[in-house]
């Protein structure tokens, strides 16, 4: 069985020497919290497509999460490709050599 994971990555933005910085770079600090969220792969579609499920739930928009980047058990890496019917399926692209 296969297991899909959605890496997201950042870097360090804003130096915190100012003594103030709770006024001057705080306001401006977009906080996020890190999640990691488990999906399966329900199907191999062709040696590129995955169709997957488990991430999103039946109302949500997949189109939002369009070309994030996944990570599969194996170590293979790809891309969230767009929705797939109307259950909160989706697919994911595995990129080829």
């Amino acid at each position: 069985m296969r297991r899909l994971f959605i890496a997201v990555c950042s870097c360090v933005t804003f130096n915190f020497s100012d003594a103030n910085y709770a006024d001057t770079v705080l306001p401006r600090l977009r906080v996020i919290k890190e999640r990691l969220k488990e999906g399966l792969v329900e199907r191999q579609v062709d040696q590129f497509i995955l169709v997957c499920r488990g991430l999103f739930k039946k109302e949500s928009k997949v189109d939002a999460f369009v070309g994030l980047k996944v990570s599969l058990s194996t170590g293979e890496q790809g891309f969230i490709e767009g929705g797939f019917g109307q259950s909160g399926k989706f697919k994911v692209r595995i990129p080829g050599n």
